[in-house]
């Protein structure tokens, strides 16, 4: 029992640990000092004080997002860039859904399904760090999540393929083949033959084909 006062603590440089006691009946930390000293209480009534060392510091580093914002995809958490000199304690994940949380979405990377279209997706990392303090951080909001891309494929047949609302692939191959784009920006390749394409909104790429087999195809830009 008694008061030890440490003046040139470095942190990052020096360490210090409190070997002999468990962590929860130590110490309590508490910010005493207008200076920001820390001082360390002990369960036995002594204290501890770093001269000059803020009560608690903050994390520093950013929480980004890995992966691609499409349906049927993931997104990631990378925490690799995030520090905290008073110590990383185990992270505890958050995805939100246009800044509400995502239920049961806890961990460390999200499937982005049907409810994720249109909307945009971030996560919260939480954890306590070495002396005890709940800290968070959020990463920034990923782009729109957009719809899945399909890519229908036709036959030697007279077909009709449909897309939706992705940036689609439609490949009519031979016959007389009917190509609708839909929404999104989609590229429509008729193939031979008498090809109707209609590429719909969106900014679409069309082509009827290119043999001399492919012969009075009907082509729709539509709005885009």
């Amino acid at each position: 029992m008694g008061r030890d006062v440490f003046a040139d603590f470095v942190p990052g440089t020096d360490g210090f640990d409190l070997v002999a006691l468990p962590a929860a009946l130590a110490a309590s930390i508490e910010n005493v000092s207008g200076e920001g000293d820390r001082t360390l209480r002990l369960s036995d009534g002594g204290e501890l004080v770093f001269a000059g060392l803020p009560g608690n510091f903050l994390p520093e580093g950013d929480v980004t997002l890995a992966g691609t914002p499409v349906e049927g995809g993931s997104l990631r958490a990378e925490i690799s860039a995030l520090t905290d000199r008073d110590g990383l304690g185990a992270p505890a994940y958050q995805w939100l859904r246009d800044g509400a949380e995502i239920d049961g979405a806890t961990g460390d990377s999200h499937a982005l399904g049907a409810d994720d279209v249109g909307a945009r997706i971030s996560v919260r990392v939480s954890y306590v760090d070495g002396f005890f303090t709940s800290e968070q951080v959020s990463s920034a909001a990923s782009d729109v999540v957009a719809p899945e891309a399909l890519t229908p494929e036709g036959t030697s047949g007279d077909d009709i393929l449909t897309g939706g609302p992705g940036n689609d692939l439609l490949e009519g191959l031979d016959g007389a083949d009917r190509l609708l784009g839909e929404g999104g920006d989609d590229t429509l390749e008729g193939g031979d033959g008498p090809d109707t394409l209609n590429g719909g909104d969106g900014d679409d790429l069309i082509r009827g084909g290119e043999t001399e087999a492919d012969k009075r195809d009907v082509i729709y830009g539509g709005d885009g």
